[in-house]
């Protein structure tokens, strides 16, 4: 990735799956920069079925969580807390994550709008 060469370490501080005040599944992961923070995520991890007229869990959001679990390296979501990746804003100022040893990203803006990922 080319814009990898910007990127900074940055340590989780908090990896959350919560129901927002929309009542929307969603998760956040929160990255310390050296001398700020920012979280990463927000997507939506259901969707409404007027059908049913319930939320079923979508598919594409929890492949982006394993995702991440796999670029930081670790084998469930609670572990992400306190672990080191590094971190670089791509050309729409979102957040693209990576591996701190390896050179492994994930672009989880790119993958949520682009299914073909």
């Amino acid at each position: 990735m080319a814009n990898s060469l910007d990127a900074k370490n940055a340590r989780i501080t908090y990896a959350r799956l919560e129901i927002e005040d929309h009542d929307i599944l969603t998760f956040m992961v929160g990255l310390e920069f050296s001398g700020y923070s920012q979280g990463f995520g927000g997507y939506a991890l259901d969707h409404y079925d007027r059908d049913s007229k319930r939320k079923p869990a979508s598919g594409r959001g929890l492949e982006a969580m394993r995702l991440i679990m796999e670029t930081v390296g670790v084998r469930e979501w609670s572990e992400l807390k306190g672990k080191m990746c590094r971190a670089y804003e791509s050309h729409d100022n979102k957040l693209v994550i990576g591996n701190i040893l390896e050179e492994k990203w994930f672009d989880l803006d790119a993958f949520m709008k682009d299914p073909s990922q």
